[in-house]
């Protein structure tokens, strides 16, 4: 499990609420730059498949789209160690 010392931000959302298809805003435009992918602000179909890509490269994460407490602490873990 990721841990706390190890978590990035890219400076957009510091929180882990849920994050789905559909969310607009700081959360979404936070998981867009942790993952690398276009800022845009709208949590849509290529947000969704490339956080399922993402979960399931990790591993041990739900593949399901949606960026909840574990894959947060993921995404900042995985984040920390290519901008940390």
């Amino acid at each position: 499990m990721p841990t706390a010392a190890a978590a990035f931000t890219c400076g957009y959302y510091s929180g882990n609420a849920l994050t789905v298809r559909g969310d607009l805003g700081p959360r979404v435009r936070e998981v867009q730059c942790l993952l690398g992918i276009t800022v845009d602000g709208e949590f849509g179909p290529i947000t969704e498949s490339t956080v399922e890509r993402f979960q399931s490269w990790y591993g041990g994460l739900t593949v399901d789209g949606k960026v909840g407490v574990h894959t947060w602490a993921a995404l900042r873990e995985v984040a920390g160690g290519i901008h940390g």
